[in-house]
């Protein structure tokens, strides 16, 4: 904007990725055989320049791309309609937005700012070699890894390794034969929406361990999670109580996933892979934020209590839609309660979300597996396939015989991140015979999830900005 007089920029939408539509519910296609929206912007700088910021013009089209491809024919800069927009600090729009609306949104707190110690969740590089479905089946991966009979091309081969830049295989194998506390290393890590894995946490195997925050996962500890850019609706929402993966509420391809600490804890000596740790911690909490809440709720507020809040209030689905629009821009922003009882309510419906999220056996004590069908008593026949639904029997099959009873639909369906949460636990283990204690999981998470959508409706009738 003070580079250039005049900014218009026409937006012809088309993105399969956000698999848009017309405003009047009808297809929406891309002028080009692409999934990514595309728009047509056009800057303006004159030889002599004002020294005011450009003004900027925004127009957009929807439709068939045959329709778009002849209004871009027929028309010039001149004949397209276009509205005035006042693009302001800090993130300067340039697409329409509500001021007053956006002015309210941008008064709350980011998470970023009431959470001071915060990083992107740990990068492998080698997801296939560094995590494993149980602390078993790594113990096995990495004591083959430290036997020095085999050789480095065996293991290459073997494990699919390659060195890279930033990893070398013939150092990681000295690395860890080296230690004699390797055991100590393979610990719990969110991977995915409700899907708890184990990771070889060591410098020498992953890209990026994120140790300056992770080291505060591995006591007793409580995590938000959430991204700074969403493509599409946002549910970009999780909690954890671990290491946690950098995509573990949505997909590579689109949201990296950030994760706050409730408690930073001090070291007790440097330059380990994981620190021994002193008993005292400390709420990794801003300590103007904390003022600013309880001067509103006239009372003093336990770290607990906040997180707890803030974890419902981003689970309003009133809140998620009103401020849609800002919650794909940056990391989400959270109000002040608006007195001590809402504050209170919301703090232990928060807790309840976080018990079921965190799948805490206190939640399941009288849950009775459904697992029904065809040979279901011989795990070699539960291997899991493609899942599917049946709606008219709300049945959640693994396979073409083995299914879940008593599935609703809207369960089935219920996003997290960038993920459908039950297929996306599934597939992730296609190929893999269904364990009890797998089957024992997965109606946890359809009943954590019903919890989940009753738990929303409850938020939204006393959440309130």
């Amino acid at each position: 904007m003070n580079a250039f007089d005049e900014i218009y920029v026409l937006v012809l939408h088309g993105s399969a990725k956000k698999q848009e539509k017309a405003p009047d519910g009808s297809k929406d296609e891309n002028i080009f055989p692409i999934q990514q929206g595309v728009c047509v912007s056009l800057f303006v700088r004159r030889k002599k320049r004002s020294q005011k910021p450009a003004k900027v013009f925004h127009a957009e089209l929807f439709g068939r791309r045959e329709a778009k491809h002849e209004f871009l024919f027929r028309n010039d800069v001149k004949k397209v309609k276009w509205t005035r927009l006042s693009p302001a600090s800090p993130m300067h729009y340039f697409v329409p937005k509500d001021d007053a609306l956006r002015e309210r949104y941008e008064s709350f707190w980011s998470v970023k700012d009431i959470f001071p110690v915060n990083s992107v969740g740990i990068v492998t590089s080698r997801d296939h070699f560094a995590i494993a479905f149980t602390q078993e089946e790594m113990e096995q991966r990495i004591k083959k890894f430290r036997n020095p009979s085999f050789t480095d091309g065996k293991i290459a081969f073997e494990f699919d390794l390659k060195d890279t830049s930033s990893f070398s295989l013939e150092k990681a194998r000295k690395a860890l034969l080296a230690d004699k506390n390797w055991k100590e290393k393979i610990l719990p890590i969110l991977y995915r929406p409700f899907d708890r894995r184990f990771i070889i946490y060591d410098a020498s195997i992953l890209e990026r361990p994120r140790r300056e925050v992770m080291k505060n996962m591995i006591e007793e500890n409580l995590g938000l999670i959430a991204t700074r850019q969403v493509n599409g609706a946002f549910r970009h929402v999780g909690v954890a109580n671990s290491l946690m993966e950098s995509c573990a509420i949505s997909s590579k391809t689109k949201e990296i996933n950030y994760l706050f600490p409730l408690y930073v804890y001090e070291s007790a000596r440097n330059g380990a892979d994981i620190d021994d740790v002193e008993k005292e911690k400390k709420p990794n909490l801003n300590a103007q934020f904390v003022a600013a809440l309880e001067a509103k709720i006239g009372a003093r507020a336990t770290p607990e209590k906040i997180f707890r809040y803030l974890y419902a209030a981003l689970h309003s689905p009133r809140y998620r839609a009103r401020y849609e629009e800002f919650l794909k821009s940056d990391f989400p922003r959270v109000p002040l309660p608006k007195s001590k009882q809402r504050f209170e309510t919301l703090s232990k419906l928060g807790e309840e979300l976080i018990a079921y999220h965190l799948l805490l056996p206190k939640k399941f004590a009288k849950a009775k597996l459904a697992l029904a069908g065809e040979g279901v008593a011989d795990e070699k026949r539960r291997v899991v396939e493609k899942p599917t639904f049946d709606e008219k029997k709300n049945r959640l099959y693994v396979n073409s015989s083995i299914f879940f009873e008593r599935v609703e639909k809207e369960v089935w369906e219920f996003e997290i991140g960038g993920y459908q949460v039950l297929r996306k636990w599934l597939l992730e283990r296609e190929g893999r015979a269904l364990s009890l204690g797998d089957a024992e999981t997965v109606q946890k998470i359809i009943i954590a999830l019903r919890e989940t959508i009753r738990l929303m409706k409850e938020i939204d009738e006393i959440f309130e900005e």
